[in-house]
């Protein structure tokens, strides 16, 4: 199964968007009304839970800074990648 979410403009560069990504610890301000767990494990990992789902554990995969960050569970269990893509655009 392959879910995307809506494209999103952002008024900042490439480079402060892959930095606030790149920090696990900023997941948590991005997740969804309905988490009940955030617990960051290291530098690279977090899990996290919505309500009536299992927690997912997400540690970056790859970087490409500035315009990509890869998370992957770190389960077999249940297979998951976010992927996280932007661009600049100049207007």
């Amino acid at each position: 199964m392959n879910l995307e979410s809506p494209k999103v403009t952002v008024e900042k560069s490439a480079q402060m968007v892959f930095d606030l990504l790149a920090d696990v610890r900023n997941f948590e301000k991005l997740m969804p009304e309905n988490i009940v767990k955030f617990e960051v494990i290291d530098d690279h990992s977090f899990i996290f839970g919505l309500k009536g789902m299992p927690e997912i554990k997400l540690k970056i995969k790859e970087k490409i800074a500035p315009n990509k960050i890869i998370l992957g569970s770190a389960s077999d269990k249940l297979l998951f990648t976010l992927t996280g893509q932007y661009q600049c655009h100049y207007g």
